[in-house]
């Protein structure tokens, strides 16, 4: 994500996504996402391919990306 495209929808993705390079777990888990991404030959220059890079974290770590995005309530 953070060096892996250089287009605004990426730089966007990144500012957002506070954890990405600070959350292991989550950070593991969207770099695994991104690679099958690839090898499906979904293009990471697309607003596609974040958002399924979204709903599948979502998916898989809800609790965890609470954490940042809840704001504690």
């Amino acid at each position: 994500m953070k060096n892996l495209s250089n287009d605004h929808i990426s730089e966007t993705w990144g500012r957002f996504n506070t954890w990405l390079m600070e959350d292991d777990e989550l950070s593991e888990e969207a770099f695994k996402i991104h690679f099958r991404l690839k090898a499906q030959k979904v293009k990471p220059d697309t607003q596609e391919y974040w958002d399924l890079i979204d709903i599948e974290l979502y998916r898989k770590k809800k609790d965890r990306l609470l954490k940042y995005f809840s704001h504690n309530n």
